[in-house]
């Protein structure tokens, strides 16, 4: 069976994760660990979130193309994202588990 993702651990805590063409971003803080875009989904990213960090994950979403967000069914809770992207978002997954929260140019988000 092919691997659907490739992993490559780009510095202390910093890992790149691609689907393909797609990359993906984990970045692990002291208390949190943050996922930069969901990829397409093809395979089970949340089992390989897991075998990379324990800590509690946050989804952040840089866009709502279907090669960004297709890995977001796999996860509940939050994820942030643009407001203008919103209805994109909803329109590309309608079936999710996900709360949206705003995301602007200058927030922060903490990782310990």
């Amino acid at each position: 069976m092919e691997q659907e993702y490739q992993v490559k651990k780009i510095g202390e805590g910093i890992w790149a994760i691609e689907e393909g063409a797609v990359r993906m971003f984990l970045i692990e803080g002291e208390k949190a660990a943050l996922l930069l875009d969901t990829g397409f989904g093809q395979g089970n990213l949340k089992e390989l979130i897991s075998g990379l960090t324990q800590k509690p994950l946050r989804l952040v979403l840089s866009h709502s193309d279907r090669d960004h967000i297709g890995g977001c069914a796999q996860f509940e809770g939050e994820v942030f994202l643009h407001p203008a992207e919103y209805e994109r978002f909803l329109q590309n997954m309608p079936q999710n588990r996900l709360c949206l929260r705003p995301l602007w140019e200058g927030d922060t988000i903490n990782l310990g």
